[in-house]
């Protein structure tokens, strides 16, 4: 009983936040190292494109074209990982996970999420860590998989 509810409050809790999240989060420059690819044209000609597939993608996703947004961030994601851009790859990872739960697909969400999780095990910030880990628990519950939504908070 006191899991539940515990479980139940996280749920509440991290959903509000969830919700707010893509529809705030704008593509910085302060989540990037520029001097990194500053130096080189082809790289920085890459990271333009990817910060403008990206914000395309934050506006789909507010215009409620949800699937036109994955695409979007998709095509972000690639160009990220080609430069080895871990910032962009997590924080797109993590939008294209809150786009599969805002379409009810909680194991495509789950699959995104990990995924975000795995590209920011080895930094320090336990702020974020923290929102990935519920996030996923929310999906786990979603999923009826309490074991797996448990462990994740």
């Amino acid at each position: 009983q006191y899991i539940l509810s515990v479980l139940l409050l996280l749920l509440l809790a991290n959903k509000t936040l969830a919700n707010t999240l893509p529809f705030k989060l704008k593509f910085t420059s302060q989540f990037r190292d520029e001097t990194r690819v500053s130096n080189y044209p082809i790289l920085t000609q890459n990271f333009q494109e990817a910060e403008r597939l990206f914000n395309k993608g934050i506006e789909l996703y507010q215009n409620n074209r949800i699937e036109a947004a994955i695409e979007s961030w998709q095509e972000a994601l690639k160009l990220y990982r080609k430069q080895q851009d871990s910032s962009g790859e997590s924080l797109t990872l993590g939008q294209i996970g809150f786009a599969y739960e805002a379409l009810e697909n909680y194991l495509q969400a789950v699959d995104y999420f990990e995924q975000t999780l795995a590209t920011v095990k080895s930094g320090n910030n336990s702020q974020i860590k923290a929102s990935i880990l519920g996030n996923l628990g929310n999906n786990y519950l979603r999923l009826s998989n309490y074991p797996q939504a448990i462990e994740s908070y």
